[in-house]
């Protein structure tokens, strides 16, 4: 009974040494891919608050100005996605009323944006961006998989449009269905995750 009662013995030592060594390769050998799967995770969420963000705009009436801080009549706010450049989204301000984004690469606070609104024959006939999100920022690998219930999926585009004061809801390219999901994945992973957002402005993420 005496010899039971000893210390730790070699052998319980080397297993105790050896399970820590194979879990602290298994973290090492997969701290990348943990790496990219909470990349993803903070890309969706944040996806997800830019669309509610957007949505306040529209309904708080804060008025925008330009750099040279004229007013520009601003219809509504909306987030623009192509897939032609499926790392990046953009968050626009709707200035012709037209309930989508009319392509237009002018910054609301650019000094060429002011000298387009000053101009009698563009006034209030073009968009402007006020943010850029970028993707790659959280990770290269991070992108833009497809857009779910629009018409050409894998390359089309959508603008999901917030025009007050409600706000209505605009989908460009939005098929029969009444929501529309996008999906971000990462390069070489099948792993995914989904922002959805219907018509009446309820925002899921999956």
């Amino acid at each position: 009974m005496k010899s039971l009662k000893g210390g730790i013995t070699l052998i319980e030592i080397v297993v105790v040494i050896f399970i820590i060594a194979l879990f602290s390769t298994i973290l090492i050998v997969n701290f990348p891919e943990i790496q990219r799967r909470m990349a993803l995770s903070r890309s969706t969420y944040k996806l997800a608050q830019d669309l509610r963000r957007t949505m306040d705009l529209s309904l708080s009436g804060v008025p925008l100005k330009d750099i040279n801080g004229s007013a520009i009549a601003v219809k509504g706010y909306g987030v623009y996605i192509n897939m032609s450049n499926n790392t990046q989204y953009l968050i626009y301000a709707d200035v012709d009323s037209s309930h989508a984004y009319n392509g237009e690469d002018f910054f609301c606070t650019s000094q060429e944006y002011a000298e387009v609104q000053g101009n009698v024959s563009t006034r209030d006939t073009t968009d402007c961006v006020i943010e850029t999100i970028n993707l790659t920022e959280e990770s290269l690998s991070i992108y833009i998989k497809r857009i779910n219930n629009i018409d050409y999926p894998l390359n089309g585009f959508t603008s999901i449009n917030f025009s007050p004061p409600n706000p209505v809801i605009n989908i460009t390219n939005r098929s029969n269905n009444t929501e529309i999901g996008i999906v971000l994945g990462i390069i070489g992973v099948t792993t995914e995750r989904t922002v959805s957002i219907n018509t009446s402005g309820a925002i899921n993420v999956q």
